[in-house]
């Protein structure tokens, strides 16, 4: 991954997310079985605390806290490097 915008945080300090990017291809076989993947991303710092996989084990009325992990839904285009990000 390439990290971006936070990644100037001193490790001991970083409080704050860090913006990234990558690149990841998908297998040919993938894209025979299914034209839409789904994609799930966590956060691990220095010390591997992690994010819980879901907001129920975490859930409040005020919804502070809710840092579960990131899920979207990606439409492949078979033919080509072409993508859209689905709802």
């Amino acid at each position: 991954a390439e990290l971006g915008q936070g990644s100037d945080q001193p490790i001991d300090r970083a409080w704050a997310w860090t913006f990234w990017k990558a690149d990841v291809s998908v297998p040919k076989e993938v894209l025979k079985r299914s034209n839409q993947i789904e994609v799930a991303v966590r956060a691990i710092d220095a010390s591997y605390n992690t994010q819980v996989d879901h907001p129920r084990s975490i859930w409040n009325v005020r919804g502070l806290n809710c840092t579960a992990w990131h899920r979207r839904t990606i439409h492949l285009d078979p033919k080509g490097p072409a993508w859209q990000e689905g709802d």
